[in-house]
Parts: structure tokens; C-alpha cells; sequence
């Protein structure tokens, strides 16, 4: 599975391939899945979870498509790594999810999750990314309003 976090769900984050937002339950206690903290990062999780259960924020992480020749590496590409830490949120069996590779895309060292960092300076150093990434002008357009209500 290219979620080599041991995720098998059947869909490639890779091939931009997840489940239309209709079909993720949101709504069960079934399908509410954690973060686990890296030492310091209550914070990052906070601001992860209230993204990921913004509709208009997953759908749009979820339409989000990887492209090497324009993209950093996968390990390196922020909005790859959130959209694969969503797709794990939505279909990970696991009651947990790691963002070790998030942060890891934030270009953290071994030590950084354990020191406690401003949210609004992480929100930002997320939503920069995605605009930056974002090829689509829509997208952009789209990203730039749901931060005006966020």
C-alpha cells in the first residue's frame, strides 16, 4: 500500500485516489480516530482534528494531486503527507494515527516535537503550503476563503 504506515484501505494517496467526502463517516463514534502526541504537539493535534472535521477543509485536501515534477518529495511535500494523514483519519481502523511524516514534511528535526509551538504559526506554515501548492486557481480561491471563516 503507498500508506506504508501499515494502512491497507485500498485507495492511493499517491494516485490523488480517496473516497469522496460523502462517503466518509463523520458521524459515528465508530469512525472518530486520535493523533498520537509526538512529546509537545497537543497544540498541532488540536488544529489537525478541528481541520480534518471541517468538510470544506478535508474535501479539499482530498482533491489536493501530487505531481514529482512539480511537488518537493513525498516525504517532504506538506500537503501530500496531510492528505495521507487524512485519508488515515477517514479509514484507519486504528483508534490512533502517527503524524511523525507530517512533521517530518514540516522539515522537524528529531527534537522540535517535543517543544511547544505557536498554532497560528503552524497554521500558517500548513495553509502557505497548500496555496503554494495548489495548481488549481479554484483551489486557491477556495483555500483563501475558508481561511477568511476559519
Amino acid at each position: 500500500s503507498d500508506m506504508d504506515g501499515g494502512v491497507n484501505t485500498g485507495y492511493s494517496c499517491a494516485a490523488g485516489i480517496v473516497p469522496e467526502v460523502s462517503a466518509v463517516d463523520t458521524g459515528s463514534k465508530a469512525s472518530y480516530r486520535g493523533l498520537v502526541n509526538q512529546g509537545a504537539t497537543c497544540y498541532m493535534n488540536s488544529l489537525l482534528q478541528s481541520l480534518f472535521m471541517t468538510p470544506e477543509v478535508r474535501d479539499l485536501i482530498f482533491r489536493f494531486r501530487y505531481n514529482p515534477d512539480k511537488h518537493p518529495a513525498k516525504g517532504e511535500c506538506i500537503p501530500y503527507q496531510l492528505q495521507r494523514l487524512f485519508a488515515q483519519l477517514a479509514l484507519s481502523k486504528r483508534s490512533a494515527i502517527s503524524t511523525k511524516e507530517l512533521t517530518t514534511s514540516f522539515g522537524w528535526t528529531s527534537g522540535e516535537q517535543y517543544q511547544q509551538h505557536d498554532v497560528q504559526e503552524l497554521a500558517n506554515l500548513l495553509f502557505d503550503a497548500l496555496e503554494r501548492s495548489f495548481d488549481d486557481e479554484a483551489m486557491k480561491a477556495e483555500l483563501k476563503t475558508l481561511l477568511y471563516y476559519y
